[in-house]
């Protein structure tokens, strides 16, 4: 019986895992490579390469290549190649995937700054770039970072979501010794890898700034994240902010919405949040300082003060945290904490080089990076 030209292509690629050893996560020759060095279309081999994707055998990343599946390769159960005179040593062996994950709650403008700070470090270094979305869910990121793993992603780089630490991934991470490294969020794990902000500081100094321009009350706007890194960090600074200040925490003044969601990209939340603080800032007495735990939440709170007419600083005064293209062109500029996202996301990106390179003399770690003030208009600046 005749064998199809694509089985005897498929018999040869299984040929080929076998005696160059290659293992799980390992680059395959491209299409182009297989025809060129088999003398058949690239149809025929596209036609191989997915029945072996059916099987299991390999994985294929659109813009990356194709890759080894499974523990290990096939070992050489699959007899000798179908194409007299052409072995499988005809195919160079291509070098182990140079893939590298990243793993984000959710993506915006803001977070692409990071990303692309990201990319150009590990570029440098040849590995590409694969990002991927949670949906600020931790069932969703569990599965993301299972699925990396197991398909030979060489790393992973974590903005974890706000519930990170109701999985056990990272403990079969450490246990498989598998490189990663967390941004922005943080667990309390010494043996663990983490770059992030230094929140508590750069609030404490934000909430003196708000006394120092007049204001004798000062509220907190948080959200459902209040509960985890960098959140819980900011709150804290405010607390030692209103001590040093002179003041004791009102609760009263603090706002902790629970409407889930993210206000850069759903009409709703934007809405709920918007009613929320309306009714917040109506109840507080006035003038007041308003620390908000991001510019997203500043930009609501400038929001809800036109809906229920207060003037932006003579009755509030405004500070977010982040300092977003947009901070600069409200209608009053708002004085915010600048963080270097880009920088972020280059040190992240070079610690988890050192870990792929072997640096073992770094000591795992929380690395914080400084954070300092952008002073506008906001909090009556100019008005004093």
């Amino acid at each position: 019986m005749t064998i199809r030209l694509p089985e005897r292509v498929r018999r040869y690629i299984l040929q080929l895992i076998a005696d160059q050893g290659l293992g799980a996560g390992a680059s395959l020759p491209t299409e182009h490579e297989l025809a060129r060095v088999l003398n058949v279309s690239r149809n025929t081999v596209r036609q191989a390469l997915e029945m072996l994707e059916r099987k299991g055998t390999i994985y294929r990343i659109q813009g990356s290549g194709t890759f080894v599946a499974g523990e290990s390769g096939p070992g050489d159960q699959y007899g000798p190649s179908d194409f007299p005179g052409v072995t499988p040593a005809a195919v160079p062996r291509r070098e182990n995937t140079r893939l590298i994950g990243l793993i984000m709650p959710f993506t915006d403008g803001y977070l692409n700054l990071m990303i692309q700070s990201i990319t150009s470090v590990l570029r440098t270094y040849g590995y590409q770039l694969i990002v991927s979305n949670s949906h600020n869910r931790a069932d969703e990121e569990a599965a993301i970072l299972q699925e990396m793993m197991e398909q030979g992603i060489r790393g992973v780089l974590v903005f974890p979501c706000s519930e990170f630490n109701r999985h056990d991934m990272w403990q079969t991470m450490t246990d498989r010794t598998y490189p990663y490294v967390l941004m922005m969020r943080h667990r309390e794990h010494e043996g663990e890898d983490a770059v992030c902000f230094e929140n508590e500081a750069a609030t404490y100094n934000a909430v003196l700034h708000l006394a120092r321009c007049g204001y004798r009350r000062i509220a907190f706007v948080g959200g459902p994240e209040q509960d985890v890194p960098p959140h819980t960090e900011r709150y804290r600074g405010y607390v030692r902010g209103l001590t040093r200040a002179g003041m004791a925490p009102d609760a009263r003044f603090e706002l902790i919405d629970h409407v889930e969601g993210h206000s850069s990209v759903d009409r709703s939340v934007v809405e709920a949040r918007v009613e929320t603080l309306s009714t917040f800032l109506t109840s507080i007495e006035k003038p007041a300082g308003v620390f908000a735990v991001n510019d997203l939440r500043a930009n609501l709170v400038y929001q809800a003060a036109r809906q229920v007419g207060l003037r932006i600083p003579e009755d509030i005064g405004v500070v977010g945290f982040d300092d977003r293209d947009f901070a600069a062109l409200l209608d009053v500029p708002l004085t915010t904490v600048h963080q270097d996202i880009t920088l972020l996301g280059e040190m992240a990106a070079r610690r988890l080089i050192d870990r792929l390179l072997g640096q073992g003399a770094l000591q795992p770690g929380l690395r914080r990076l400084p954070l300092w003030m952008v002073v506008r208009s906001s909090c009556g600046e100019l008005f004093s």
